[in-house]
């Protein structure tokens, strides 16, 4: 029974005196207070491991732990040794790598209609592999956006990884599989395509990336190369992480 009921049932008590009620009073508007602003679902971490944490909006960084639930806002790092999957309402999957710094900037699902479902999200640093959910595959690529340093990428129900360099063209750990394009002078972000395709916007070029391919982006770069897959570094996730990506 909810605050709303339990007020109207008291009311009706006739057991219950005026003074007593008073008492009773700033308790219930209290719990009508906390449910008007609970902060919705949205996702939740299913796989933790090493070094996670969440910062959530206005308040204290934590440690993260698995079965936590995200909110809008939250910002989440992982470690050296961390990683993190992340699945959202519409089951939307994202594995952390790590050194990565990710926050969910706006989202909102609703399972009832596919009127203002929206993905808002940005990698600040590191990298990550998404595998798109309901939103991802409403097909409309202004629904579902991940905000890199060099690019808007919007997705079209489909599979991918972005993995930036911060110019030493260090990508050699384990959750990154090698290609032939892994160094570079200055910093840069690799995209590559598993499944689907997605809309890469860098401000000054606009290019659809297919399945197969990926391309590298670079500070300031107003071209785009499109590259097989097979030359770029990919984001692949641990053998324990990978059964929370399926």
């Amino acid at each position: 029974m909810n605050a709303y009921h339990f007020m109207r049932r008291t009311l009706r008590r006739p057991s219950v005196r005026p003074m007593q009620f008073m008492r009773l009073l700033p308790l219930m508007l209290l719990s009508l207070c906390s449910v008007a602003h609970a902060v919705p679902k949205i996702g939740e971490l299913t796989y933790v491991h090493g070094d996670v944490f969440v910062q959530p909006t206005g308040a204290a960084r934590h440690a993260a732990v698995q079965g936590a639930e995200l909110a809008n806002g939250d910002t989440i790092q992982t470690g050296s040794n961390g990683e993190a999957v992340l699945e959202f309402a519409d089951h939307q999957k994202t594995y952390l790598k790590n050194r990565t710094l990710y926050r969910i900037d706006d989202y909102h699902f609703s399972p009832d209609t596919a009127v203002g479902n929206h993905s808002m999200t940005s990698l600040l640093k590191g990298g990550l592999r998404a595998i798109s959910g309901l939103i991802g595959h409403q097909g409309d690529p202004n629904a579902y956006q991940l905000k890199t340093q060099s690019a808007t990428i919007g997705i079209r129900g489909t599979e991918w990884s972005v993995l930036d360099s911060d110019g030493t063209g260090d990508t050699s750990d384990s959750t990154t599989t090698r290609g032939s394009h892994n160094f570079s002078p200055v910093p840069q972000e690799s995209i590559v395509v598993l499944r689907g395709a997605i809309d890469v916007n860098t401000g000054t070029y606009h290019d659809l990336i297919t399945a197969g391919s990926g391309t590298i982006l670079r500070p300031k770069q107003s071209w785009m190369l499109i590259l097989p897959a097979s030359e770029l570094p990919v984001v692949t996730p641990s053998a324990a992480a990978a059964p929370s990506c399926q």
